[in-house]
């Protein structure tokens, strides 16, 4: 059998399925699901609606999202085998979505249809062949998702090859109009309520807050704000083309269902050994600047563009990194040394407009008029600064790399500069026992002997958590002194970022992060060398001014157009540029309808079982006897909830001690308290209390030095604290309200101390 073809094998299959005799079966039994991770599938969506169907609370008067029902063609819906509870249509679409994930070849999903006509009852209608399936897909998309293919030269973008070269490339653009006009049939209430809520706030949540948004919208109330990205990508290491989506987001959609991957508007992607012409591809594209839905006009705007160094080098068609003069927001000026290219840190001026038109000039570092001038809002400062590549990947890589490999302040010095063996066995060990809360996909970080393989998602979880609470303990057990200020800069440089990444902030905390900021960078040289004033480390100059035109940095980055870049990059199973490009464009509209279709009309079971909603573990919660004999004594009644969502945050009571969330901080009596969250009691529709258990707390500034630089930023690690170990709880027990709800912890363990870290903001890929 091993050594059988695969046609043979599948012809097996069909002869057991579809036997020339009739054969009894037994009585239909109900169909039962797999008990399997569901992380395994839900872990790869752009950003799943994890919360939807446990109880909404938010103290901030922000609403839960209610989706709009998506409108559908007339499709004939039956019974997968009678009396199922599942439709032909449901099962259907589970199937491309599991196809589109795992990455199924045609033959293989025939032979699983197969095995389900062999096991479902008989007669089933399990269809015929994954050509069937896609048929059923296909009559449920509401338009065409591809407008235009063109083939063309891939050295002069010529479609008729003008230079007799002989490499092609192609272009596909994708109806960006009929993607907004489904979008706005599904969301259009839902943008209009979150636009109108957002600029009723003054503190900086989204980008609605900030002033580029009210001119833009003082101009014109009928926008559709969107915000681009693009980042080019080889598919198969041997393979010479890249490929080159561009793709955008809504930004009046509410931030836990923007970036979802099927409300991502793809508006065209390049493939080919070259870079992309972006002239050919907007002139492609065309004016979709003007959109109608139901008779009324809208005006696109857009607002923001995001991509990594490279990619946005190109856009704005200026010299690449390392680069003299290579920043879109200033006019730095590199300095080699030690033959190495470097950014100083001095007195800069804004770059202006009038450079990006110098093309000539040797200092202007611009090579040609980008594109983004006449369709970004405002240009330049309508492109961002990632802060997944140039935070993350950024200066704390770097300087994590430093420590763990060794580096030398003076070429004649004999010893590397680096933690001692103890210090990373110390660190290895805590980075194994701490566990994040389940906003988190990524809830450990891997071993620091896969460093080199770290994903940004660990960065980003060692740069909010393990700095502050263990990077201290590790310095204080060294016997180096130098080690010391260096990770003293670690610590106030991930402050500084932990600032501007909250999902609310206010002026004072941009100006005490842009005070921190230009600190660490004054005395980075001294600390670090010369080598580590690079380009990233020079960006993060700017980002204080972004945040105050685009909103916290969890509002814009990479993450979601990595993810789904990432996802397009394995509908690629040939090599063939065609069948390549056309696998890409055909499994974007399979996987763009399938997830919203079931996200819509599935059964409560099937999108469960593809992580589309998480409700909680237990639908009653069960207090221990000491919670219920408090209850009892106060007269406190109400129905027990094993989870509820508050401002984003997932509270859940503390079950055993690896229950990671339940810690929170109130505003009680007008004073900071933290709490252990031992039940969540429902005493009416509208009121939600908890009882705790209050903790022992420090703030974190008493940790800090009282003659170091953040002891003078009281911001600086805002509500963070930590405790003695062997003192940590009170003994007894207290009612919170849900009102008095400020921020949800981490509680990560160190010797000695117990640590409380703030979460800067709830949704992961934002």
């Amino acid at each position: 059998m091993f050594g059988k073809k695969s046609k043979d094998l599948l012809k097996e299959f069909r002869e057991l399925v579809h036997p020339k005799d009739n054969v009894a079966t037994s009585e239909p039994q109900a169909d039962e699901y797999p008990e399997v991770d569901n992380d395994s599938f839900g872990g790869e969506f752009v950003d799943d609606d994890e919360y939807d169907g446990i109880p909404y609370f938010d103290p901030v008067d922000v609403e839960p999202v209610t989706d709009v029902p998506m409108e559908s063609k007339s499709v004939e819906d039956k019974p997968l085998y009678d009396n199922s509870q599942n439709t032909v249509i449901e099962f259907s679409m589970a199937i491309m979505i599991i196809a589109r994930q795992k990455n199924l070849t045609d033959a293989s999903v025939n032979l699983i249809l197969d095995l389900f006509r062999m096991f479902l009852p008989s007669p089933n209608r399990v269809p015929s062949s994954f050509e069937k399936i896609k048929t059923i897909v296909k009559t449920l998309a509401p338009f065409e998702l591809v407008k235009e293919s063109t083939l063309f030269c891939a050295s002069c973008c010529q479609e008729i090859c003008e230079c007799n070269a002989t490499q092609k490339s192609m272009l596909v653009i994708f109806d960006i109009k009929s993607q907004l006009e489904e979008l706005f049939r599904m969301y259009f209430p839902v943008m209009m309520e979150y636009r109108n809520k957002m600029l009723s706030q003054n503190i900086l949540t989204d980008i609605h807050q900030t002033d580029y948004y009210k001119e833009v919208l003082a101009k014109d109330q009928n926008i559709v704000p969107f915000s681009g990205y693009t980042d080019g990508g080889r598919y198969a290491k041997t393979g010479k083309f890249e490929g080159w989506p561009l793709i955008a987001f809504l930004l009046d959609l509410p931030l836990k269902i923007r970036h979802k991957f099927s409300n991502v508007l793809f508006l065209a992607y390049w493939y080919s050994p070259a870079k992309p012409n972006w002239e050919m591809i907007f002139k492609k594209i065309g004016s979709f600047f003007d959109f109608e839905f139901e008779n009324q006009r809208y005006r696109i705007k857009l607002m923001q563009m995001i991509a990594d160094i490279p990619a946005r080098q190109h856009l704005l068609s200026m010299v690449n990194v390392p680069g003299y003069d290579v920043c879109f927001n200033c006019d730095i000026h590199g300095e080699i040394i030690n033959r190495s290219m470097t950014y100083p840190y001095v007195a800069t001026n804004p770059r202006r407009f009038e450079t990006f038109l110098d093309y000539n000039s040797q200092k202007s570092g611009i090579k040609g008029k980008s594109q983004l001038i006449e369709r970004l809002e405002k240009f330049p400062q309508g492109v961002v600064i990632d802060p997944m590549h140039s935070v993350y990947r950024g200066p704390l890589l770097d300087d994590l790399k430093r420590l763990l490999d060794g580096f030398r302040l003076d070429p004649n010095e004999r010893l590397l500069i680096k933690i001692s063996a103890n210090g990373r066995t110390a660190l290895d060990s805590l980075l194994s026992t701490i566990k994040f809360p389940k906003e988190y996909q990524r809830r450990k970080i891997r071993p620091l002997n896969t460093f080199a393989t770290w994903k940004a998602t660990e960065l980003k979880l060692f740069c909010f958590y393990i700095v502050p609470a263990v990077m201290p303990y590790i310095a204080s057990m060294e016997t180096n002194e130098k080690l010391g200020p260096l990770i003293e800069s670690i610590v106030i440089y991930t402050a500084a970022i932990r600032m501007l990444t909250q999902s609310r902030i206010t002026k004072n905390m941009i100006t005490a992060a842009e005070e921190i900021l230009n600190f660490w960078a004054s005395n980075r040289k001294n600390l670090w060398g010369a080598s580590a004033m690079t380009f990233k480390c020079h960006e993060n100059l700017h980002l204080p001014q972004q945040v105050l035109m685009h909103g916290p940095l969890s509002t814009h980055s990479a993450f979601s157009g990595e993810s789904a870049i990432g996802r397009i990059g394995k509908f690629i199973s040939c090599l063939n540029m065609e069948v390549s490009v056309k696998q890409i464009a055909e499994r974007i509209n399979f996987q763009k309808v399938s997830t919203s279709w079931l996200d819509k009309h599935g059964s409560p079971q099937l999108k469960k079982y593809f992580n589309f909603d998480s409700p909680a573990f237990y639908s009653n919660f069960k207090a221990s006897e000491n919670v219920e004999n408090f209850l009892l004594q106060h007269n406190i009644r109400g129905h027990l909830h094993a989870e509820i969502v508050v401002c984003g945050f997932a509270i859940c009571p503390y079950l055993n001690p690896s229950s990671t969330n339940c810690y929170i901080a109130a505003l009680k009596d007008n004073s900071l308290r933290a709490y252990k969250v031992m039940a969540i009691i429902e005493t009416s529709p509208n009121e939600i209390s908890l009882c705790c258990c209050p903790l022992k707390i420090k703030p974190y500034s008493e940790l800090i030095n009282d003659t170091g630089f953040l002891a003078r930023q009281p911001l600086a690690y805002q509500y963070c604290c930590f405790t003695e170990k062997n003192d940590f709880e009170e003994n007894y027990f207290e009612i919170c309200n849900i009102q008095q709800f400020l921020a949800k912890y981490v509680f990560m363990e160190v010797p000695c101390f117990n640590f409380l870290i703030t979460m800067p903001h709830p949704f992961e890929h934002n």
